[in-house]
């Protein structure tokens, strides 16, 4: 398989290996710290579905501010799936 014919990598997929991610936070991939704010405002959450949930970090801070809300986690990368 030549180069043209290898699939490209999933956006995002490649992480720090982009030549400017040596001036970022990688943890910060889009925003703890707007998903704490964000449900920090909500009141009496039920159900919080997080797709794409990764390794369940945004739900951890569901889960602090709303310890009674359902969570649900759906994910199909197997790595984060097992983990979950």
């Amino acid at each position: 398989m030549n180069a043209s014919e290898r699939p490209k990598p999933l956006f995002g997929s490649t992480g720090g290996s982009h030549p400017l991610a040596r001036f970022t936070d990688q943890r910060e991939t889009y925003g703890p710290l707007v998903v704490e704010q964000l449900v920090r405002n909500l009141v009496q959450l039920k159900i919080v579905v997080d797709l794409g949930a990764g390794s369940g970090r945004d739900l951890e801070i569901v889960r602090r501010r709303h310890p009674r809300a359902k969570l649900v986690a759906v994910e199909v990368g197997t790595a984060y799936a097992h983990a979950l």
